[in-house]
């Protein structure tokens, strides 16, 4: 019974390690040079330069909408502080992130 205790706790400590990796929603996109994703062909494409100027102004919903039109994506994301949230990425998504103030503290895709 012990080893089958261990073995569990064992495979439940790596399963639990994997689930804690970080990722970087402002980090700059790569391309590996094929496209599996069903967003390759669509007209939006989240691009944040544009968008940047955006950052340090509070949050709304105004401004959500201009985020949405300077970035060229077709959906946003608003992120707060201790939020939780999933990890896929979204060529068509711009994120705005907020902190404690709801001021914007920074932008990017995904």
């Amino acid at each position: 019974m012990n080893k089958i205790f261990y073995a569990s706790v064992v495979a439940l400590s790596g399963l639990l390690a994997a689930c804690t990796s970080t990722v970087d929603l402002d980090a700059p996109r790569t391309s590996t040079g094929t496209s599996t994703s069903m967003f390759a062909s669509s007209e939006y494409r989240c691009d944040a330069d544009p968008a940047q100027k955006l950052v340090g102004q509070p949050y709304t919903a105004n401004l959500e909408q201009e985020a949405l039109t300077l970035s060229g994506s077709k959906t946003v994301r608003t992120l707060r502080p201790r939020q939780v949230i999933t990890m896929e990425y979204d060529p068509e998504r711009v994120n705005l992130r907020l902190d404690d103030q709801d001021i914007i503290s920074s932008i990017g895709c995904g």
